[in-house]
C-alpha cells in the first residue's frame, strides 16, 4: 500500500473525531513528496491559502500527545478522559504502521524527526499541522478549530 492510500484510511478516523466535535473543528490527513524537506515542507501545505505559521518545532510522542491534548480532545464531545487516550494511541500506533509499512526501519517519532506547525486562518482560529517524513514523502496530519 502506498502513502497516499494509508493516508486517505487515516483521514476516514479522523472524520469520525470531527463528527464528535459537533463540526466545530476539521481534521484531515494526505501525503506529500518533500523535495524541499522537512522544514520546508509548509510552505508547500500552505501555499495558495490565507494559513499563517506561528510556531514549529521538532515532534516526537510527547510532543503529539500534547498536539492531541491541545487541539483535539477539547473540542470533541467525550467526558471520558480515558476514551481519549485511546484515540490518541490509535492515530499514534496508525502513525507507526504508516512508516513501517513503507520503510520498517523508519521510527521519526521515536528520533523527534517529525516537525509540528502552528498558525490560524480566517476560517480556522487555530491549526496545528504535524509532518512526518517517511522517505521522500510524509504523512500529514492537520487538525483546525473553526473560527
Amino acid at each position: 500500500m502506498d502513502l497516499d492510500a494509508l493516508a486517505s484510511i487515516l483521514r476516514g478516523y479522523l472524520q469520525s473525531l470531527r463528527r464528535m466535535s459537533g463540526n466545530r473543528c476539521d481534521f484531515w490527513s494526505y501525503a506529500i513528496d518533500l523535495d524541499g524537506g522537512i522544514d520546508g515542507s509548509i510552505d508547500s501545505i500552505i501555499a495558495g491559502t490565507d494559513v499563517r505559521i506561528s510556531d514549529s518545532a521538532p515532534a516526537g510522542y510527547k510532543e503529539v500527545d500534547v498536539l492531541l491534548d491541545r487541539y483535539v480532545f477539547p473540542m470533541l464531545n467525550v467526558a471520558d478522559e480515558d476514551l481519549c487516550k485511546l484515540f490518541a494511541w490509535d492515530i499514534v500506533e496508525y502513525i507507526e504502521i504508516c512508516c513501517r509499512e513503507l520503510d520498517p526501519l523508519s521510527t521519526p517519532l521515536s528520533r523527534r524527526e517529525a516537525m509540528m506547525f502552528a498558525g490560524s486562518s480566517s476560517f480556522h482560529s487555530t491549526l496545528a499541522y504535524l509532518v512526518v517524513p517517511i522517505k521522500s514523502r510524509a504523512l500529514v496530519i492537520a487538525l483546525g478549530a473553526r473560527a
